[in-house]
């Protein structure tokens, strides 16, 4: 996730305490060794560190506290990045999109009088 978009994200405030995230972190298995895990999380403080984004996570399914950057989060209640951002007229690196010509009827401001 681009930092724009986490940042147009975050002035949106479209983050809640229910929020689910995908996310990575590496972990330590009992031989010592270093590898990459997936799991979903919820938010417990979004923080601000030298420009940098940071989330600190609570994992859903093992009980435990993460924090993680902008670099390692897969996807936002479950939908891809570009797509959640598509919900909030976001393009993916993070400037708004342009509002298209709407139909219906037009106001009676927008008539013209004779």
């Amino acid at each position: 996730m681009t930092a724009e978009l986490l940042e147009q994200l975050i002035n949106k405030n479209v983050f809640s305490d229910d929020t689910i995230i995908t996310t990575y972190y590496q972990t330590i298995d009992s031989f010592g060794r270093t590898f990459k895990k997936t799991t979903e999380c919820k938010i417990k403080k979004i923080g601000n560190k030298e420009n940098k984004f940071e989330f600190e996570l609570i994992g859903l399914q093992e009980n435990i506290l993460i924090t993680a950057s902008s670099d390692s989060i897969l996807s936002i209640d479950g939908m891809t990045l570009e797509r959640y951002a598509d919900i909030y007229d976001l393009n993916p690196d993070g400037s708004s999109k342009k509002v298209g010509k709407k139909r219906g009827r037009k106001t009676k401001e927008n008539k013209l009088t004779n």
